[in-house]
């Protein structure tokens, strides 16, 4: 293993040195770079270093589609969407628009993978991130499945209002599921499997998961409840109402959650 010895600090300039370690946050002022060649005890590698400074490139985003027809607006009240398959409408193509600008400022990356659902409005949602942040970056697309919404069957179709309190009556039970629908349960095991499964892409790109309002929820919920294996969540997470269409969250390599995205109001 290289030390920060003497004939490492000929290898690797001190403005060099300096610019890796001011992107770690280190502080110069706390650092005695003229004496680091007689600290023997200084164990940290210099390839530890890089690789800190790279790995801090790479999270995985979660994207909410743009809206449709069903999501509500001034004109219409809000449906249950689940496995129908509607359209993004033209707000929904500029929430994707938006999206993807937003992302553009975001990912440090120059590879990325998105993942999208199967349904069309996510998969016009992701093409179009892809082509904004595909300008300098190589960007690859695949769909899953794994990525579709809770498919709440009968419920589907109705206003959101009228069947709000039955849905959290079953995400409460867990194993209740709605007429040609499946339960809770399934649907977090499901989508919560890939996104962990997930996470191992990080060696190699930025992974930017294209889904739906309760996707989007459920993983903020999963990370800020310590990423569990049995894919337990924080409620009060999962009770907010506070993912727009095209709204982005942000999660860590570690499976950790940082707040740190302004969400709309």
């Amino acid at each position: 293993m290289k030390v920060f010895r003497e004939k490492d600090m000929n290898e690797l300039k001190k403005s060099k040195l300096i610019k890796i370690l001011d992107q770690l946050g280190f502080k110069q002022s706390a650092l005695d770079l003229k004496n680091w060649n007689v600290m023997d005890s200084l164990t940290t590698s210099i390839d530890d270093i890089l690789n800190k400074k790279e790995e801090d490139k790479h999270f995985l985003f979660c994207v909410r589609h743009g809206a449709t027809d069903l999501n509500g607006s001034n004109s219409s009240p809000d449906r249950i969407r689940g496995w129908t398959d509607v359209p993004l409408n033209d707000k929904g193509r500029k929430d994707a628009e938006n999206a993807g600008h937003r992302l553009d400022s975001l990912i440090k990356h120059d590879k990325v993978l998105i993942i999208h659902s199967d349904l069309s409005r996510t998969k016009e949602t992701a093409e179009i991130i892809k082509k904004i942040i595909g300008k300098n970056r190589d960007v690859k697309m695949e769909s899953s499945e794994d990525l579709r919404p809770w498919n709440l069957g009968e419920l589907q179709g109705k206003l959101t209002k009228d069947v709000l309190p039955q849905m959290n009556k079953m995400i409460e039970e867990g194993k209740t599921k709605p007429k040609g629908g499946e339960s809770f349960d399934t649907f977090r095991e499901r989508y919560l499997s890939k996104l962990n499964d997930s996470f191992k892409y990080l060696d190699k790109f930025c992974v930017v998961f294209v889904c739906h309002y309760r996707n989007v929820k459920i993983s903020e919920a999963w990370v800020k409840n310590g990423a569990k294996k049995d894919y337990s969540i924080d409620d009060k997470t999962m009770e907010k109402d506070d993912i727009h269409t095209g709204e982005i969250i942000r999660l860590n390599h570690d499976k950790t959650y940082t707040p740190d995205l302004e969400r709309k109001k």
